[in-house]
């Protein structure tokens, strides 16, 4: 057990598998910082065992994992609230769905979605709202949101939410 592992970087460790995060998981069950960049590999499953980690995660990057979907990153999100940092580049399969629901993190300060290339100005807008709420009740919000060749966006801001 690693019971007091709280960062781990497996950057393009590109043999790793679902069968290897869960392990991992299990073994440090405290985790605070998790990078699976560029494991390829990787698929819901292994998002779905990262859910285990619960309140303890706060900075997630699962860039250029491509078999993750809307699913996994749902159930990320209502498992592990307190997430800070997330970022999600490069996963052609998540839709405005996760993004939406990434956007009522509490805590989210950190956000990349570079080349999420089915994602729309419905993101944005969601993205949006939750600052303007956050800074009517006082609380801190999103510090930066990465989008670069998200190439479904228009940035037509005429429809977005104007803060108070």
């Amino acid at each position: 057990m690693f019971e007091s592992l709280r960062i781990l970087d497996l950057t393009a460790c590109e043999r790793i598998k679902d069968d290897a995060v869960e392990r991992i998981i299990n073994a440090a069950p405290r985790l605070r910082n998790l990078v699976l960049a560029k494991c390829r590999l990787i698929t819901d499953r292994a998002v779905l065992a990262i859910c285990k980690l619960g309140k303890n995660l706060h900075y997630v990057h699962l860039g250029h994992c491509s078999n993750i979907t809307d699913a996994a990153v749902t159930q990320l999100i209502k498992s592990c609230n307190r997430i800070r940092y997330i970022d999600l580049a490069c996963c052609n399969l998540l839709t405005d769905q996760s993004v939406q629901l990434l956007a009522t993190l509490p805590k989210l300060r950190r956000i990349g979605l570079v080349k999420c290339q089915n994602i729309t100005d419905r993101s944005i807008k969601a993205l949006a709202e939750s600052r303007i709420m956050s800074d009517s009740l006082g609380v801190s919000c999103l510090e930066r949101v990465h989008l670069s060749y998200c190439v479904n966006l228009t940035m037509d801001v005429s429809s977005f939410p104007l803060g108070p």
